[in-house]
């Protein structure tokens, strides 16, 4: 502080005593236990939660005919999020980004009311989307015409083309945020 007679009074290089390590909050982490939705959706499986909101459906009882994982957080606890199970190679180029076949993600919905902004993620470019005939897709989201309300979408796996969706067929809009479990052995 430079008040009071000084400790070491040559130029040398004083020495530093022992400090304890200082922890750092880690936030709210939460642990939340999620269906894992399997991308090879069945006839009616979004009545309730990736479709039209069915008031006379409870989600609990649809969520109870899948697989459930714990997941870690890092956010509040929200209805937003849902786990996915991939289905197919799409998303196989055979590099280090790759998404194969029973992967499961953790995926955060983002609601239409917010479409309108801008859907472009360069952390988060990987997306699930719900579209009335494709049903469930993984791609990685390339393009968002505000203008013309589409999304251009492309597969890694160079066999499969782009696709030009109409933002108002899509039902659902996912970002993929995380691997959240890979079955070695399948490889």
């Amino acid at each position: 502080s430079g008040e009071g007679a000084m400790f070491i009074s040559s130029p040398q290089k004083p020495h530093s005593a022992f400090q304890e390590i200082k922890r750092r909050p880690l936030g709210s982490r939460i642990i939340q236990t999620l269906p894992v939705i399997p991308i090879e959706a069945k006839a009616g499986i979004g009545k309730g939660f990736l479709y039209d909101r069915d008031s006379a459906q409870d989600p609990d009882d649809i969520y109870d005919e899948f697989d459930s994982m714990e997941v870690f957080l890092e956010r509040e606890v929200s209805d937003r999020y849902k786990l996915f199970r991939v289905k197919g190679d799409s998303m196989d180029d055979d590099t280090k980004r790759t998404i194969c076949d029973g992967d499961v993600l953790l995926c955060r919905e983002v609601y239409p009311e917010d479409w309108k902004y801008g859907l472009i993620n360069t952390k988060f470019p990987n997306v699930i989307i719900v579209i009335e005939e494709e049903g469930i897709l993984i791609k990685q989201l390339i393009k968002h015409s505000k203008k013309s309300e589409t999304i251009s979408l492309h597969s890694l796996n160079s066999t499969y083309k782009d696709l030009t969706i109409d933002l108002k067929k899509v039902r659902a809009f996912y970002y993929v945020e995380r691997l959240i479990d890979r079955d070695l052995a399948q490889w």
